[in-house]
C-alpha cells in the first residue's frame, strides 16, 4: 500500500511540474521616452560634464543614443549661471561620446537647480545642495606584514545632519624604470571590518582601478572617527593618497540604490521587490549630484602625515 502510494505521489509531482511551465501575455502600456541625465559636479573645481541619453522600453531591444541638440542650463536661485556646451568626451577617446560642459566652479553650501530643456521630451529639472568636504586631521602608517600595510586616518564629522562620503586611495611609483609603466597615480586596493564599511557591504571593486567605499556618518554621526584599512603594499610604492570624498545625499543614494540592483540576481523573479534606482530628475530619469574632495599625499617612508604635494 505504502508503495503504490509512492508512485502515485510521484505521478502528481510530475504533472504538477509541468504544468509549472506556462506562458503570460502582459499588455504592457506604451513606453514614453523621457531624458535620462548623468550630472556630477566637483565642488570648487571647473569642467563638470552632465551626460544626455534617453529612456528605452524595457521590451525594447534598442540602444541608446546621446542627445546632442538638449539646452542644458545651471541656475542658482532660479536665475541661469551657466549655459552648458556640447563637445566630445575625451574620456571615452572616440567620435561618438559627447557630454555637456560646464565651465562655472560650484560652491559648497549652497542649492543649485538644473534645466534639460529639447523639442522632443518633456523638460527635465533637478535640484541639489552641495556640501564642504570634511578635513582630514592625521594619516597614520603603520608597519608592513605580508604585503600589507595598515593605514589610520582621522575625521570630525560635522555635527546635527547626515553626511556622505566616498573613500578612495591611490599609490604612484617611485622613480625607477618601473614608473615607466605606471607614472601617475594609480588605484589601491585596500580592505577593512570597520562598521561604517561593511554594515551595507558597499565596497566597490574594479581590477584595474582599486576600491573604493561608499559609506554614510550613521554610526559616528557628529564625533570624532578614526578609520583604518589594510592597505596592499609592495617596495616600489613611493607614496600614497588617501582620497575623502563628501558627496550629496543624491549621489550616495543613486549609487546604493544601483550596486543594489546589480547584486538582486534574479531575487525579484523570486518573488522579492525589485529594487528602485533612486532618481532625482523631474519629467525624467538619472541624477544631479555634487562632491567635495579631501585629499592627503604621503610618503611611505614616514609615519604620521607627511604632505608632498
Amino acid at each position: 500500500m505504502k508503495k503504490n502510494s509512492y508512485i502515485l505521489l510521484c505521478i502528481l509531482l510530475s504533472i504538477g511540474c509541468d504544468d509549472m511551465s506556462f506562458t503570460v501575455d502582459l499588455d504592457l502600456p506604451a513606453h514614453d521616452p523621457q531624458l535620462v541625465v548623468n550630472a556630477l559636479f566637483e565642488v570648487d573645481q571647473p569642467h563638470s560634464k552632465v551626460y544626455l541619453t534617453h529612456s528605452i522600453a524595457p521590451e525594447s531591444n534598442s540602444s541608446y543614443n546621446y542627445i546632442k541638440d538638449a539646452v542644458v542650463l545651471l541656475k542658482q536661485n532660479e536665475q541661469v549661471i551657466d549655459d552648458l556646451q556640447l563637445q566630445l568626451d575625451e574620456v571615452f577617446d572616440n567620435d561618438t561620446s559627447f557630454c555637456y560642459l560646464s565651465d562655472y566652479t560650484m560652491q559648497a553650501n549652497t542649492t543649485y537647480q538644473l534645466e534639460v530643456k529639447h523639442p522632443t521630451y518633456p523638460t527635465a529639472l533637478a535640484h541639489m545642495t552641495t556640501l564642504s568636504a570634511v578635513k582630514i586631521e592625521s594619516v597614520i602608517l603603520g608597519d608592513v606584514m605580508d604585503y600589507q600595510r595598515n593605514l589610520r586616518f582621522t575625521i570630525n564629522d560635522p555635527p546635527a545632519e547626515d553626511n556622505f562620503y566616498l573613500l578612495r586611495l591611490k599609490f604612484k611609483g617611485k622613480e625607477t624604470t618601473w614608473e615607466e609603466d605606471y607614472p601617475k597615480w594609480m588605484g589601491l586596493w585596500f580592505e577593512s571590518n570597520d562598521p561604517s564599511f561593511t554594515e551595507n557591504n558597499d565596497f566597490w571593486e574594479d581590477q584595474y582601478d582599486g576600491r573604493k567605499v561608499l559609506f554614510n556618518d550613521q554610526l559616528f554621526n557628529g564625533n570624532r572617527k578614526t578609520f583604518s584599512v589594510e592597505v596592499e603594499y609592495w617596495n616600489e610604492i613611493d607614496s600614497v593618497q588617501v582620497i575623502l570624498y563628501s558627496v550629496s545625499e543624491g549621489y550616495y543614494k543613486y549609487h546604493q540604490s544601483r550596486r543594489l540592483q546589480n547584486q538582486d540576481d534574479g531575487a525579484t523573479f523570486l518573488g522579492a521587490e525589485p529594487v528602485v534606482v533612486y532618481n532625482n530628475i523631474q519629467n525624467g530619469f538619472g541624477i544631479f549630484a555634487s562632491r567635495s574632495e579631501e585629499k592627503v599625499k604621503l610618503s611611505v617612508a614616514d609615519s604620521g602625515v607627511n604632505v608632498i604635494e
